[in-house]
């Protein structure tokens, strides 16, 4: 930014000040225009003498008395405040214009309108050089377009060293080339995959949401952005942001096998769900388009979120099959086998109470006062036969009804280990995608971080 922006006039100082370079530099003091540039003067009484075309920008807060007696009024910097707030983001210039040309058509005040009229130069002066926004800086389209072909090479530089998993390496280049070019999709998009790697999903979560301001078509985007608000417990939106990555691109193997994931995780009252019912939808319908070109082109069928070989996904479903038998024999005993066990119970005190009659008919006192036992009859043996199967047979029941909770748990696992295998993770895409078109991709697609596809 020169001079002129700055609003100081007639060699007055601005008090709380704050000057900033084109190197990153920030002075901070009393301000004082010169015919070179500005004079800044720190609270130690240190002078720091700043030329014109070395200032990005200044933060003037207020003007006490000027060295020639002068007093500017607070009032009117207040006035002209709320444009400088207004501008202060604004990357098109002819936006910069547009603002202080309507606040000189509310009439300020004299003193306001001449600063205003000052940085309306210079805002016009951008506007006919052609200049852009840069970071901070405002620096002609050529240059705009150099520092981009330069972020470019950073870019592609930067995610050979994330594939390579060097991921303090890769933020060391983008953080550099971010200063240069701070709104560069494909830095952002780098940049929050490190933040990603690095846990801090807050800050990776913005990082992507600014690439999808300026790619709300890149699939990758909206995939890396519902993994992290599934990680961060936002699951709807992270489901509404899996359905604008397969309308982005439809049939991404990649996002169907997120989606997999994260319906397994969601509890079955979530179903009712109006944008879950959405999604499902839009999953089941390109799924099975998947689902046949996986089956053609590569053998592979659809097991949970996974993929599996035709022969392995047969045995499996025979699997299943055994597993269904096994439970639906399991809850019968459960039911059967309590019943059982009581009859039997009621059978043995019957059939034993007979045999202890017998015994004791068989037992008696001659005319002498000796004990005397006749033999016992036939039926007394045959009903201990029978006491002692049925006891056998009462063991093996009490024995598979303490069972049952054990052998239902392993068929039930045998049972999901048949219908669908899940890593329990969802996985962000870490190379750069490109967009074309209504978004579909071009180029290679990289792994993904977080589970086995």
């Amino acid at each position: 930014m020169i001079g002129g922006a700055v609003g100081v006039v007639g060699g007055g100082w601005v008090s709380g000040g704050v000057v900033v370079l084109k190197d990153g530099t920030k002075l901070e003091g009393r301000i004082r225009p010169t015919k070179e540039g500005f004079v800044v003067v720190d609270g130690s009484g240190k002078e720091t003498v700043v030329a014109a075309g070395d200032v990005v920008s200044m933060q003037p807060d207020r003007v006490e008395k000027s060295e020639g007696g002068a007093a500017r009024q607070g009032a009117e910097v207040g006035e002209i405040g709320a444009v400088r707030r207004a501008v202060a983001t604004i990357r098109d210039p002819k936006q910069g214009v547009e603002k202080y040309k309507a606040f000189l058509g509310k009439n300020p005040s004299p003193g306001a309108r001449a600063e205003a009229e000052k940085e309306l130069g210079v805002w016009q002066d951008r506007v006919d050089r052609g200049l852009v926004k840069v970071g901070e800086e405002w620096v002609t389209a050529t240059d705009a377009a150099e520092k981009q072909k330069k972020a470019a090479g950073v870019a592609e530089r930067a995610a050979a060293l994330i594939a390579a998993k060097n991921y303090a390496g890769a933020e060391t280049a983008v953080d550099g080339a971010l200063k240069d070019a701070p709104n560069n999709p494909n830095l952002l998009f780098l940049k929050g995959v490190i933040l990603f790697k690095k846990n801090q999903l807050v800050a990776a979560r913005k990082a992507f949401e600014q690439v999808e301001a300026s790619e709300p078509g890149n699939w990758a985007v909206h995939n890396n952005l519902g993994v992290i608000l599934f990680q961060t417990r936002a699951q709807m939106p992270g489901l509404a942001q899996y359905d604008k990555a397969m309308i982005a691109d439809p049939e991404n193997q990649r996002v169907l096998d997120n989606v997999a994931e994260a319906l397994h995780q969601l509890p079955a009252t979530a179903m009712k769900n109006d944008v879950v019912k959405k999604v499902v939808g839009r999953f089941m319908e390109q799924d099975a388009l998947l689902a046949a070109k996986m089956k053609q082109e590569k053998g592979l069928m659809r097991l949970g979120a996974q993929w599996v070989g035709t022969d392995e996904y047969n045995a499996l479903q025979v699997s299943r099959k055994d597993a269904e038998e096994k439970i639906a024999q399991y809850k019968k005993d459960a039911t059967e086998l309590p019943g059982q066990i009581s009859r039997i119970d009621e059978d043995l005190m019957i059939k034993t109470n007979a045999m202890k009659a017998m015994v004791q008919e068989s037992s008696g006192i001659d005319a002498y006062g000796h004990i005397v036992t006749s033999q016992l009859p036939q039926h007394y043996f045959q009903l201990k036969q029978e006491v002692e199967q049925m006891t056998a047979d009462r063991v093996l029941k009490q024995r598979r009804l303490e069972q049952l909770p054990r052998l239902m748990s392993e068929a039930q696992k045998q049972m999901a280990e048949s219908q669908g295998r899940y890593s329990g993770k969802q996985g962000i895409v870490e190379e750069i995608v490109t967009v074309s078109g209504r978004g579909r991709r071009r180029g290679r697609v990289s792994g993904v971080d977080g589970g086995t596809r």
